[in-house]
């Protein structure tokens, strides 16, 4: 071999390497072509992969024409792109190995899936710091640390940035880390926000952020692990038992006049009880609403106010389904509750049940003379 091609093998072979990478790179990052994010990460990819063949060129170009005086260190600079580049695509195939060999397997919309588990994760956990200690070693030689000062101020170097770090990246791997070991959220469930009030999916687990989707607004959302956490999460999907999901409504019906006797009331409690066994028949008849048909609806008032009863309709939901497609449980919740609410609406009317809360009304010191009677107006809520 020839002293020139001898010298350029390394480089050669690299860059040989990166335009395979640049083609295939939503392969090799195992993206779908409709997956999200898939645009955004090739391209992040592929530019890195641009500045490397650009820095090696420049090196080669440099070399011919200074030659001894030129100290190689676009080609230091290269080869440090192109290693923390590898390390990544490794890391990357890795984590899906790992899912695949240690993780778990769900039925998402009808397709069985591996998702990331426990295991999986820690795993994950012990790769990433063993890709770390070799990419140190190969950093090393690739500038040429060769003392002793020079490495261990090298390993100084790093064991500092990541002390120094540590508050931003190790909660949100602690608390995925966490969020796996509990099964309290997985990737298919359907969760709800405390802190913000929203119905998301878990679309993707990593292990310093999650990405929800929005099931009302139909968009994404990014959460890191420790927001996630602190934020509290309630897991609609996980049942508490084999009744399913309790929904709850509550409804508000203005008061019977008085006549000095228990009749309006105990007509009014008849009349709320009839209306709910209407409406529990009229929803196990209907294929469309998802309810436990086992179980049958149930009421209770919760409020005597000052100016109408408030009673609450419970229910039970069918299971939700471990899905991605809001679509689905908006379906699955949202439809049933807004067909649930006007079926009791009907059923209500229809025994003039006043679902209805009187207003005051404000009268000036000329109209309290005229009109002494404070009369009651009535609005629908």
């Amino acid at each position: 071999m020839s002293p020139e091609l001898q010298i350029y093998s390394v480089p050669i072979a690299a860059m040989i390497a990166a335009v395979f990478a640049f083609v295939l790179a939503p392969s090799i990052l195992g993206l779908k072509k409709d997956s999200a994010g898939t645009s955004l990460q090739v391209m992040t990819l592929r530019v890195v992969l641009v500045v490397f063949l650009l820095l090696q060129l420049s090196d080669i170009v440099l070399h011919n024409i200074v030659g001894a005086y030129y100290n190689r260190m676009l080609l230091n600079m290269s080869l440090t792109v192109f290693a923390i580049t590898v390390c990544f695509v490794l890391f990357n195939v890795s984590g899906r190995m790992l899912d695949a060999k240690f993780g778990g397997t769900r039925q998402i919309d009808g397709k069985m899936v591996a998702v990331p588990s426990y295991h999986s994760r820690m795993a994950g956990v012990v790769l990433l710091g063993t890709m770390l200690v070799l990419l140190s070693y190969v950093l090393i030689e690739i500038w040429g640390l060769d003392s002793l000062l020079e490495k261990t101020g090298f390993i100084g170097i790093i064991a500092a940035f990541l002390v120094l770090t540590s508050a931003i990246w190790l909660p949100d791997l602690f608390h995925g880390v966490v969020l796996l070991g509990s099964s309290m959220a997985e990737e298919g469930d359907t969760i709800a926000l405390r802190d913000r009030n929203r119905l998301c999916i878990i679309n993707r687990l990593t292990p310093f952020y999650a990405l929800l989707l929005d099931v009302d607004k139909n968009h994404r959302i990014m959460v890191k692990n420790s927001d996630l956490m602190k934020s509290g999460i309630e897991n609609y999907t996980k049942r508490a038992s084999v009744d399913g999901l309790r929904r709850t409504l509550e409804f508000k019906l203005g008061y019977p006049s008085p006549t000095g006797t228990c009749e309006p009331a105990t007509d009014l409690f008849e009349k709320i009880e009839k209306s709910v066994d209407a409406c529990c028949a009229r929803a196990f008849d209907d294929e469309h609403i998802m309810v436990n048909q086992k179980l049958p609806f149930e009421w209770a008032t919760v409020e005597a106010g000052d100016y109408a009863l408030s009673f609450r309709l419970y229910y039970y939901l069918l299971p939700l389904p471990e899905t991605k497609l809001t679509s689905k449980i908006r379906k699955h919740m949202r439809a049933t509750d807004n067909a649930i609410v006007r079926i009791m609406f009907e059923e209500a009317f229809a025994r003039s049940l006043n679902l209805a809360t009187p207003s005051l009304v404000h009268l000036n010191a000329p109209q309290l003379a005229e009109q002494p009677v404070l009369q009651e107006v009535r609005h629908p809520d």
